[in-house]
């Protein structure tokens, strides 16, 4: 007789629970499979059971969401049991830190124009193996339209950037139309992910000195251009980025072409070898002020 073999399929799980105010809790859990959510709810569940048993010696009887918030907390060990990796919660991205810095190179990787569908998905998950972190620059539109992808980029970690709702180019709008624009975008992400954008884009880079200070916001670009949004060749702009790329470097890349994805599951693997250490723009920000130096790319010119 053949022998039947399980084979767990990962999955994503959401859950809707939502913390005492009414607001939704942020889902730590990102990939689990069938066995390890199966451990998880029946630990949670064995919680509850104790709690209610405990409920007749003065212990407050645990509610629905407590329920969820136990299941949330015990797969978050399971998962780590089960895949024997650490598992960290999601960072916030709204009050940057200086960082220790002991010699190594860094870099912030950057992504435009998303998020997308299948795309962003893909990069997030290069990512991941690769224990990255990133600053997607998002467009207001795209954001309602893809929520549960920006509330995954934000749960495993990622930093969210406003890159304006239309992704129309600021010099070519009425400064009361751009800082609506601006505020739009930053109400949805608010709403999307619990937490203000920490970091602002122009769509198509057009900024000047004069435009940042009419619109009463502080813009970041690159230092190094990936060229992906002209070339689909993933290898060329694997070259293009290790060609120009150097300590504290921030890249422009996109999160809407496959050929992007392509080439940043080969650009990952290859940053890490040359000795690079994945921060976020605020990170990589806040650490060159506390150095003391001139913060590059940045307008207002500091």
């Amino acid at each position: 007789m053949k022998k039947w073999k399980m084979r767990p399929l990962p999955f994503r799980l959401r859950m809707a629970a939502r913390n005492k105010e009414g607001a939704p809790t942020p889902n730590p859990i990102g990939r689990v499979d069938p066995f390890t959510l199966f451990l998880g709810v029946a630990v949670g569940i064995a919680i509850i059971a104790i709690a209610s048993t405990l409920h007749g010696q003065g212990i407050p009887k645990p509610t629905p969401f407590d329920l969820v918030q136990s299941v949330q907390r015990a797969v978050i060990p399971a998962r780590a049991i089960a895949s024997n990796a650490d598992f960290q919660t999601a960072k916030p991205s709204s009050k940057p830190t200086p960082l220790p810095h002991d010699g190594e190179k860094l870099i912030a990787l950057t992504f435009e124009d998303g998020p997308h569908a299948t795309v962003t998905e893909r990069i997030l998950d290069a990512l991941e193996k690769n224990d990255a972190v990133a600053t997607f620059f998002v467009v207001g539109k795209r954001v309602e339209l893809l929520p549960d992808i920006v509330q995954d980029a934000a749960s495993r970690g990622h930093e969210i950037g406003n890159q304006g709702y239309n992704n129309k180019n600021f010099a070519q709008m009425s400064v009361k139309a751009a800082r609506k624009d601006l505020q739009t975008t930053s109400k949805l992400i608010e709403e999307t992910c619990k937490q203000a954008p920490a970091v602002i884009r122009p769509p198509e880079g057009a900024i000047d000195d004069d435009l940042a200070v009419k619109l009463g916001e502080q813009f970041v670009l690159w230092t190094a251009d990936s060229e992906d949004a002209v070339s689909r060749d993933p290898r060329a702009v694997v070259d293009t980025v290790m060609g120009t790329v150097g300590d504290r470097a921030i890249i422009r890349l996109h999160d809407v072409y496959r050929s992007s994805a392509d080439a940043v599951e080969l650009l990952l693997p290859r940053l890490k070898r040359e000795g690079y250490r994945f921060v976020t723009v605020s990170e990589l920000l806040a650490l060159e002020r506390a150095d003391g130096k001139t913060v590059k790319r940045i307008y207002p010119t500091p």
